[in-house]
This record gives C-alpha cells, sequence and structure tokens, in this order.
C-alpha cells in the first residue's frame, strides 16, 4: 500500500527528494535491494548534498540481503555479549 501512495506522491509536485528516500525504506523493508538502490539513487541526484541519504546508499551498495541479515545477527550476538 506504501508503494501505491509514494508513487502517487511522486506524480505531484513535492519534495521528489524524500519520496524516493522513502520509498527506498520501503523497498528495503520487503527485501528489494534493486529498488531500495534505484531509489536512493533517484534521490541523491535530485539532492546530492544530503548526508542521509548518501549514508544510507553507501549502506545498501555493497550488500544484498542475505549479507546484512548475517551481518545484524553477528551484530545482535555481539551486542549480547557486551
Amino acid at each position: 500500500r506504501a508503494i501505491f501512495f509514494y508513487n502517487q506522491a511522486l506524480k505531484l509536485n513535492g519534495d521528489k527528494s524524500k519520496i524516493y528516500d522513502n520509498l527506498a525504506v520501503v523497498y528495503s523493508d520487503i527485501g528489494d535491494l534493486d529498488k531500495t538502490i534505484y531509489c536512493l539513487q533517484k534521490s541523491l541526484l535530485l539532492s546530492p548534498d544530503n548526508l542521509k541519504i548518501r549514508q544510507r546508499y553507501i549502506f545498501y551498495l555493497p550488500y544484498n540481503f542475505e549479507t546484512k541479515k548475517l551481518y545484524r545477527q553477528e551484530t545482535l550476538k555481539y551486542s549480547e555479549k557486551i
């Protein structure tokens, strides 16, 4: 549902950079890495100086979802030991 509404918002004259950024989060949550990266790239083209978008893009670029899943599991294990 969220994807539909964000796509509708893109048709309006709003802050498209934020909309693409939010779409990237939604696609990330459902496990679609290709669309996550695509939306982040579009967002960066519109707001190249936005540090939050740059950080998110850098985070997703080198990883696939399986790698991130393992990384998160290891991070949780490590944080439980502390």
